[in-house]
Order: C-alpha cells, then sequence, then structure tokens
C-alpha cells in the first residue's frame, strides 16, 4: 500500500485534476445499479480535432477538445492528459489518469459550434459534398473562442502544417452519482455511453469513475480504497468489452471528402 500512496501524491503534483476509472460489461454494469440513485443525468457531448488532411491531431498528443451540452450548463473544455498509471483492486485493474483542464462557458457560441458540427456530420455521411464554406465557417468560430485553453491548445499544435478545427464525433452519456467518503466530497459515477458505430447502430459503453473534489493529499488513500470496496463484488468477466469506433469512421470520412482543402 505504500506504493499506491507514492502514486497517489505523484498523481495529485501540481493540482491536476484525476479519475479512477474501470470499464464494464452490462452484466457488471446492472450489479452496480442497485448502489446508485435511479435518477440519472444526460449530456451530449461534440468532440472536436484538429485535422490535417491525413490525421486527427489532437489525440496524438493526449488532447482532448470537447463541447458538453447538458440541461444546466453548456460548456467547453479542453484537457490534456500527462499522466496514467494502472492500479490493482482485487482482481480488477483500474486506470488513475492525471489530466490539466481548461473550461468556458460561452454559451451562444458553443450552441452554434454545436448545430454548425451537426451539419457537418450530416454533409460527412451523405453522398452530398461537404461544402469548403461550412469547414472554414467551423474552424473559424474555434478561433474566436476566448480563454486559456485556445492559447494552450494552439500552443500545441504549433510546428504542425496548416490543419483545421472540425467536429470528430459525438456521444450521448448517462450518469447515476453518489457521494461517499467523509465531507461527501468522493464522487462516484455510474455510466453508460452511448456511441455511433458501423451503419449507423449505436454501440452502449459502460464504466465506473471516482472523481475526487480539493482535498489534502494524505487522505487520497482514503478515496482509492472506497473506489475499491465498490467494486470488490464484481465477478470478471469474459465478454469483451468493445472498443469506440466512431472517430476512426469519421476520420475516414473527412479523408475522401477534404483532400481539396489541403492541396
Amino acid at each position: 500500500m505504500k506504493i499506491l500512496f507514492t502514486i497517489l501524491l505523484l498523481l495529485f503534483f501540481q493540482n491536476a485534476f484525476s479519475d479512477l476509472r474501470l470499464g464494464l460489461t452490462k452484466k457488471q454494469y446492472k450489479n452496480l445499479e442497485p448502489l446508485f440513485s435511479k435518477n440519472s443525468s444526460q449530456r451530449l457531448d461534440l468532440y472536436l480535432e484538429a485535422f490535417d488532411g491525413k490525421h486527427f491531431l489532437l489525440e496524438e498528443k493526449g488532447i482532448k477538445f470537447r463541447l458538453k451540452n447538458d440541461e444546466k450548463k453548456t460548456i467547453v473544455q479542453i484537457s490534456k492528459q500527462v499522466d496514467t498509471k494502472y492500479l490493482k483492486c482485487g482482481p480488477h485493474t483500474i486506470s488513475w489518469k492525471k489530466r490539466r483542464k481548461f473550461r468556458s462557458k460561452n454559451e451562444k457560441l458553443i450552441r452554434l459550434l454545436t448545430f454548425k458540427g451537426t451539419e457537418i456530420f450530416k454533409y460527412l455521411h451523405s453522398r452530398d459534398k461537404l461544402p469548403k464554406e461550412l469547414i472554414h465557417d467551423f474552424d473559424s468560430k474555434i478561433r474566436e473562442l476566448n480563454f486559456k485553453g485556445k492559447e494552450f491548445l494552439l500552443k500545441s499544435l504549433s510546428g504542425e502544417g496548416p490543419y483545421l478545427f472540425i467536429p470528430s464525433h459525438t456521444n450521448k452519456k448517462y450518469r447515476r452519482k453518489i457521494k461517499i467518503g467523509e465531507g461527501k466530497n468522493f464522487k462516484l459515477i455510474l455510466g453508460k455511453t452511448l456511441e455511433k458505430g458501423s451503419q449507423n447502430h449505436f454501440i452502449t459503453f459502460y464504466e465506473i469513475e471516482g472523481e475526487m473534489s480539493k482535498a489534502e493529499l494524505e487522505t487520497q488513500k482514503e478515496y482509492l480504497n472506497l473506489f475499491c470496496q465498490k467494486i470488490k463484488g464484481l465477478k470478471i468477466s469474459s465478454e469483451k468489452i468493445e472498443g469506440k469506433k466512431e472517430k476512426k469512421i469519421n476520420l475516414k470520412a473527412y479523408k475522401n471528402k477534404m483532400p481539396s482543402l489541403f492541396k
């Protein structure tokens, strides 16, 4: 346990945001459901990428760029994964990821980007040409965002060739939450995410996450133990957890429809 605690200290160095995660099968998800409230929140995420005609550049740099839309608020979020550790919780291997995050609440611009992103996807998966003006307009609106996250984003992409910001994929998230631990400052989230697969079939992914509010470093060991206690009753399943596909499908479509933009 001393090794685990040392890892926790390192992960929280520089006041980074961290979370625990375990991917679940549908059966494991169902087994955990009784521990959580029946009420679930819903959110639609639109993910954005920097595209150079061949690659999604942000994914290669460990950067996640998305618009998060739910009933209460609409925000843009940029996060950079700076460290990942894999820890044992009984028979399970969980991930502990440390990220640096930036957020902005420009609701008017974010809702406009969400609308335009939806329009781009309609063209992307039709036989019609993808209008260049629609792509350039979307890219220019991204560059109108004014917050520290954009500065970090552009700096991360410096040295790259020409690129355009485009929507890469979407998903719909359903989340059930409980707060546990001293002061109720440790949040457990049971979630399922719907994403498009091939031929417009939807795939559902399941997971359990643990998120910490700001707390003293010496208490982080407690949160890891709390997370492990919640999943210790889950049996190891031979069922394969399917990988996400929509982003790769859309990348292939962009390559076919947008080569002239980079000539």
